[in-house]
């Protein structure tokens, strides 16, 4: 009978897999900067959803339904929704939560804390803002190189005059023809209004760049600090299309339960959540 039991669901695993298998991108590069820390990153790319993670963190686009999911493996709880509504939800939670961290703060304190939360304030009011307090230009330099044995042209982003970055971009390959690029950066810099970086990759001008070609180096300074990004492999394999899902055990829940879980003191900043950890549930391939 145990025996019988094995062969059925044997049966049951061939003729109903898990998950199925298709083609897809799988992009690695690395992250490093003139103080000595490095970080890396995986992006997966297939039937136009992004999956980015990192040691730290997962976020997910869906650009078929215009949704991003969260993952919190601290909490195991994930959040899904579109990038509009995880952008209001965060914002009003977060500015809740000041709001209690003001009156909670000790008499010494409260002029600190009522000075974060008026600019958070001002932040959140001029990141709603449809105007740009710059101008982005994308100009070729003339130089090349090779880049994982694809051939490189080097651009510089300049912003209001001044260079802001290089980055050396090829159009032998570009795994980002399966998405709307256009549609990829405007989700990205939604759900991370405060920061000027994402305002100026979803500028048309850095955009069409990369719509073009793939960008498989970039260097920045930022506050004197230079941090350079280099893709170390592409890949064109198949793997399992559930690492786009939520993990199992995972529960869904909402961002204000998900800020509340933190303590009640600690100044939060909504962009630096960690959200998730590599999954090794053998959905990878």
């Amino acid at each position: 009978m145990k025996k019988r039991r094995q062969w059925l669901g044997f049966l049951l695993l061939f003729l109903f897999p898990l998950a199925p298998c298709y083609a897809g991108w799988v992009i690695t590069e690395k992250t490093t900067n003139t103080l000595g820390a490095s970080s890396t990153q995986t992006t997966f790319i297939q039937n136009n959803k992004v999956r980015y993670e990192s040691e730290t963190s997962v976020a997910i686009l869906d650009l078929n339904t215009k949704k991003v999911m969260m993952i919190f493996p601290q909490y195991k709880v994930y959040w899904e929704g579109s990038a509009e509504s995880f952008r209001k939800s965060t914002m009003e939670a977060f500015d809740k939560h000041m709001q209690q961290v003001v009156v909670n703060a000790p008499a010494e304190d409260k002029e600190m804390y009522q000075k974060m939360y008026d600019n958070f304030k001002l932040q959140w009011k001029e990141s709603v803002s449809d105007s740009l307090p710059f101008v982005v230009k994308t100009v070729p330099t003339g130089k090349s190189d090779t880049i994982l044995k694809f051939p490189v042209k080097e651009y510089q982003v300049v912003v209001n005059d001044s260079v802001r970055e290089s980055v050396w971009v090829t159009k032998a390959v570009n795994p980002y023809d399966e998405v709307d690029a256009h549609k990829m950066v405007d989700f990205t810099q939604s759900l991370n209004p405060f920061d000027e970086e994402a305002k100026i990759t979803a500028t048309k001008a850095y955009t069409d760049l990369i719509a073009e070609g793939m960008v498989l180096k970039s260097v920045e300074k930022h506050h004197g600090v230079q941090v350079a990004t280099v893709v170390t492999q592409i890949r064109h394999v198949d793997f399992n299309n559930n690492i786009f899902n939520a993990p199992i055990g995972y529960r869904k829940a909402d961002i204000a339960e998900i800020l509340q879980m933190n303590p009640p003191n600690e100044h939060i900043d909504p962009n630096s959540i960690k959200m998730d950890q590599p999954l090794d549930d053998g959905s990878q391939k």
